[in-house]
């Protein structure tokens, strides 16, 4: 018979605890980033998908990602944001901002581009509760003031107030917006 130590009998049981760990644990397998880059280059190539590059060239973004960080920018920036500002934000070419936010302008009627601003709808909402409420308080408003405000053209101001507060009655004289009372 063979007689096997104390000693032997700790490494066997310490061999099998390794053994049981090993196993349970999932194989997981990684490029390395050479490869992926590899991988990635040949999906262009075949054209299964379009990428941006971003500035620093050290990732990619699909249309789809690039309208998700848009769109994302736009919501944080409570629904105006400056080209400029989301070319710096997002990290990719002015340009494919400019494609991307036409697109979506295109597609989307609550959206504008104003002085190379997008802006949504709600933002256009907001901004008309509160010239309501100051109009309501003041009495009258002008139309330079409102365009200085919120940094908007006079004539965008003007078409905006026009369309979205019909419930308020308005006379507009040389400029100035005023409260007029129902007959």
């Amino acid at each position: 018979l063979n007689i096997m130590s104390s000693a032997d009998w700790a490494e066997v049981r310490e061999l099998q605890a390794l053994l049981q760990n090993t196993q349970r644990r999932s194989t997981v397998y990684t490029l390395a980033e050479r490869n992926w880059v590899e991988v990635v280059s040949k999906v262009v190539e075949l054209g299964l998908i379009e990428i941006i590059h971003t500035i620093d060239g050290s990732d990619y973004l699909t249309q789809q990602q690039l309208e998700r960080e848009v769109r994302n920018e736009l919501t944080q920036r409570g629904g105006r944001v400056n080209l400029v500002d989301l070319h710096q934000a997002i990290g990719v070419d002015l340009k494919h901002i400019e494609v991307k936010v036409n697109e979506l302008i295109h597609n989307e009627r609550n959206l504008e581009l104003i002085q190379g601003e997008l802006i949504e709808s709600m933002y256009l909402d907001r901004m008309a509760e509160e010239v309501n409420e100051t109009l309501q308080e003041a009495g009258h408003l002008t139309i330079a003031g409102l365009s200085k405000t919120f940094g908007l053209p006079t004539d965008f101001v003007l078409s905006v107030w026009c369309c979205v507060c019909v419930v308020t009655v308005l006379c507009c004289v040389r400029g100035v917006v005023f409260v007029v009372p129902e007959c």
